[in-house]
């Protein structure tokens, strides 16, 4: 076992990220143990010592096998310095406000502060200081910038206008030993949980054909009536989560995501307190209403729940109609 996941700049080394071995009956042993990067443009390592050396920008697996049995690792590297829009896809309602978060980072000094523009457009107008985009109008996907020194990262504004409540949109990122951008269908409702009172559900999902691949559901038990709004999200287990108990009976407003998108086992991350979900709009519709909002929660993934490296940093926005479900969920 090693770490999931670790960061460097280019330039940096690290020595050995550590691997133990673990029998059958849990117990550690030692072993000799042999290293191997599976990108040595980006990241060397030493086949005998571990120690890691950070080449280029990108990211690259590093396995540690010992008797036979292999671990990885994922190693991140950035540029001395580096913008990272955290949420490059906007999804918003027509007259609605948001402040794009941004990531400045730079090695071994303070980060300059980055500014932002979009071509003229009758869509939306963006802050050049803060990145506050104002939406005027539905429109196209129009595109922004962020800039910082000579560097600059893209990202995008897709403002709605819904009719009725049959749609929605949404985006999300995953950033962690897991790394997605994801754009989405949205759905929230206010449904009787067993106990005859209000909760609220949204669902983000990513649908390939007619298949859900990824989603995440954030349910909070205080229902949304209006807006702003601010729902703070809490943690939720694994057993929890897996259950009817998530949905039915919420011991607590959390939030899950869900993942079947890679060629590997399914993953699973449930959050942790500090988590938030924010409703900036709510419009009225042909059949309901629409909301706008945005949220954010750090999940722990089910397979290395004990691992702190096993954190998933997840934000999203979206555009969702907010349907009255009159049925009590038992």
């Amino acid at each position: 076992m090693l770490p999931l996941v670790d960061t460097l700049f280019t330039g940096d080394s690290l020595a050995s990220l550590g691997a133990t071995y673990y029998t059958a009956a849990g117990q550690a042993e030692a072993g000799t143990v042999s290293w191997s990067s599976s990108a040595p443009g980006v990241v060397t390592v030493d086949p005998s010592l571990g120690t890691i050396h950070a080449v280029a920008p990108g990211s690259s697996v590093i396995s540690a096998t010992i008797k036979n049995v292999s671990g990885q690792g994922l190693v991140i590297v950035t540029p001395a310095l580096s913008v990272t829009l955290l949420l490059p896809n906007i999804v918003m309602l027509a007259q609605d406000t948001f402040v794009v978060p941004v990531s400045v980072r730079r090695q071994g000094g303070a980060p300059p502060a980055p500014w932002f523009d979009a071509p003229a457009n009758a869509v939306f107008t963006i802050d050049s200081a803060t990145g506050r985009v104002v939406t005027a109008v539905s429109g196209p996907v129009l595109p922004f910038q962020v800039h910082a020194d000579s560097l600059s990262a893209s990202g995008s504004v897709h403002a709605l206008a819904p009719a009725d409540t049959s749609t929605g949109a949404g985006a999300y990122t995953v950033n962690g030993s897991v790394t997605a951008a994801r754009t989405t269908t949205a759905r929230g409702q206010n449904y009787t949980r067993a106990g005859d009172t209000l909760t609220f559900l949204l669902t983000l999902r990513v649908v390939v054909g007619s298949t859900t691949t990824e989603q995440v559901n954030l349910t909070s038990r205080i229902p949304v009536n209006g807006a702003p709004d601010s729902l703070p999200l809490d943690s939720v287990s694994v057993t929890e989560a897996q259950g009817t108990t998530f949905l039915c009976r919420p011991p607590r407003s959390a939030a899950v995501w869900s993942s079947t998108a890679s060629s590997g086992a399914p993953l699973l991350a449930v959050s942790r307190p500090g988590g938030w979900i924010k409703i900036r709009e709510e419009h009225s519709v042909t059949g309901g209403n629409v909301v706008s909002g945005s949220f954010y929660f750090v999940g722990q993934r089910a397979d290395y729940y004990g691992d702190p490296s096993g954190r998933l940093a997840i934000r999203g926005n979206f555009v969702a109609p907010l349907i009255q479900n009159t049925t009590t969920c038992h």
